[in-house]
């Protein structure tokens, strides 16, 4: 019987790196979409300029730490690279796709688009 020298992945680090995917989707949303959250006076405007600033810094932060650390003891392989281009490319073409959708739209308008 072969012993598997693979080493796994802890299922807490992708926890974590999800969440931290999930902060800079929010922190993207915050300061992108033109609902101008960021400019409401008192406590509202200040919470999303926190969510802004906070969630976007930490969250970029702890995905690149945690990939760097599953990266680290890989060796290089160019499908790798090309593998990560087109997630890439994918993703951020369904996100520009559902920017587009959601910019269409004005919060508390029952989805009427705006004029």
């Amino acid at each position: 019987m072969e012993e598997s020298h693979a080493v796994s992945r802890d299922s807490r680090f992708e926890l974590l790196r999800i969440l931290a995917m999930l902060a800079i989707l929010v922190c993207h949303f915050v300061a992108f979409m033109p609902w101008e959250l960021e400019q409401e006076s008192g406590w509202r405007g200040s919470f999303f300029i926190t969510i802004d600033q906070f969630f976007g810094q930490i969250g970029v932060c702890f995905f690149f730490t945690i990939s760097g650390f599953f990266l680290v003891k890989k060796s290089f392989r160019w499908q790798r690279i090309a593998k990560t281009v087109s997630q890439v490319f994918l993703y951020s073409a369904t996100l520009l796709l559902l920017s587009f959708v959601l910019h269409a739209v004005k919060p508390g308008s029952m989805g009427e688009p705006l004029q």
